[in-house]
């Protein structure tokens, strides 16, 4: 079973529309599609997310991945010299109150979905005199955020609209950072859940290898579920995330085809 399947079964997204994302390296998100394929058409891979048992239905899922995650956290820490550790993340970005302006958009080999541009580049922009390292910190913090709300977007335009995802749940390092969680559900406009488990690849294989040996079944795993850990619910205006999100733009125009010819 494939790692990102794994941890949509670990993270129990079991109905069309429940959604998961991972952030490790980079950033990967599957959304639970039910038993009927979609082609999507804005840039995500249609995948199967699991098959209990040769005569069962297939559970079909929409695939997006993104190059911006805990490497662009690394890049200010061993880079930019920023920090000197990436756990001082948090306490650099909410020391401000906002990014200045600051789009920070660290696409070091390209942009994945729903871009598939392996010409853009990474670039910082919106700089003022009143710029701060903590701004351009809380700005790699939020890109990490935008990305994923790219990948909601292109996920919902091919699903039907009683699937539309309502919430969000999330596993992998950064998710212990509060500050992103909150800039996350500001962003997407959505409850983000703290899965409370921090192995959710793990656990997901484990399950379906119990089922497998016939150990449990399918209907009695959810009695093993864990209560939702830390739910994270939006505090931005639609205007207030609309506007960010138009920043955003601004920003992957610019970085898109840097490496093009004029």
């Amino acid at each position: 079973m494939g790692d990102q399947q794994a941890a949509l079964f670990g993270e129990y997204c079991f109905e069309p529309g429940e959604t998961k994302c991972t952030y490790g390296t980079g950033t990967f998100m599957l959304t639970n599609i039910g038993n009927n394929m979609i082609i999507n058409k804005n840039g995500l891979i249609t995948t199967v997310a699991y098959q209990l048992g040769s005569e069962g239905k297939v559970c079909y899922a929409l695939e997006g991945s993104g190059s911006i995650g805990g490497n662009a956290i690394r890049f200010l820490c061993d880079n930019l010299q920023l920090i000197n550790d990436v756990s001082e993340v948090e306490s650099a970005a909410i020391s401000v109150s906002g990014t200045d302006g600051v789009i920070f958009v660290p696409c070091f080999t390209g942009l994945y979905t729903p871009h598939w541009d392996s010409t853009a580049r990474g670039i910082i922009c919106g700089l003022v005199q009143t710029t701060k390292k903590e701004h351009i910190i809380r700005a790699v913090l939020e890109a990490i955020c935008f990305q994923t709300e790219e990948m909601i977007e292109a996920t919902c335009t091919d699903m039907p609209y009683n699937q539309k995802i309502k919430a969000l749940k999330v596993d992998g390092g950064i998710t212990v950072n509060s500050l992103f969680l909150q800039l996350l559900s500001d962003i997407l406009g959505i409850d983000v859940i703290k899965s409370p488990n921090a192995e959710a690849s793990s656990w997901g294989a484990a399950m379906v290898a119990a089922i497998g040996a016939q150990i449990i079944s399918f209907n009695e795993i959810r009695k093993y579920h864990a209560e939702d850990g830390i739910i994270q619910k939006p505090n931005l205006s639609n205007n207030q995330r609309e506007l960010m999100i138009r920043q955003w733009k601004k920003g992957i125009s610019r970085a898109r085809g840097w490496l093009q010819d004029d």
